[in-house]
């Protein structure tokens, strides 16, 4: 590093490069509990398990600091999605994940549009009443899904203007999940909300 073309002392700085660890990241783990993910192969309910399996490995990857929070979402005009509130500690997160069910016949459609706005709003609630330097560095969305909205309220445009204007600034993370996958959604909201699609 230099300062008109002198080499600085590194140790006399007040400014360091940190990596992502010490970021401020507030992260909502959208889970499929659709009748469609219940009846994904292997069928009856295994592909819930088998992704309620890789959540916990997921979010005890996640470094210390991240806050994460899960939410879910299975039919029409679904109430509340929350599975576990944001917290640092991974472990009661996992607690209540794995405290969760839902008996079979409430599987239902896919409103993943709505479910979308519903983390949005959670994660901008999360900082609301504090002061702006408090708000998370990171305010993202990881959600499973296989592209097939089938009865949301709210227009993928709707849902894509509001995550990404400046009020909110949340990015999304899709993660396709079947043998027939309409891409094209999952990609859209990766791309227009600077995400990435998995």
């Amino acid at each position: 590093v230099q300062e008109n073309g002198k080499l600085l002392d590194l140790s006399e700085t007040s400014f360091f490069v940190t990596g992502p660890e010490l970021l401020k990241v507030n992260i909502v783990l959208m889970l499929d509990y659709t009748g469609s993910m219940y009846d994904a192969a292997p069928g009856n309910g295994q592909a819930i398990e088998q992704m309620v399996d890789a959540a916990k490995v997921f979010i005890r990857a996640l470094p210390a600091s991240y806050a994460v929070a899960v939410m879910e979402y299975h039919d029409r005009d679904q109430g509340n999605r929350v599975i576990a509130n944001f917290d640092t500690n991974k472990e009661n997160v996992i607690s209540e994940l794995e405290d969760f069910s839902l008996p079979r016949p409430e599987h239902g459609a896919s409103e993943i549009f709505d479910a979308l706005m519903d983390a949005t709003n959670f994660l901008v609630s999360e900082d609301s009443g504090e002061l702006p330097f408090d708000d998370a560095d990171i305010r993202a969305v990881v959600y499973i899904s296989d592209g097939r909205d089938t009865s949301s309220t709210i227009t993928l445009s709707e849902l894509l203007n509001k995550a990404s204007d400046e009020d909110h600034m949340v990015r999304f993370y899709p993660i396709a999940f079947g043998e027939e996958v309409n891409a094209s959604d999952l990609v859209q909201t990766a791309i227009e909300t600077g995400g990435h699609y998995y």
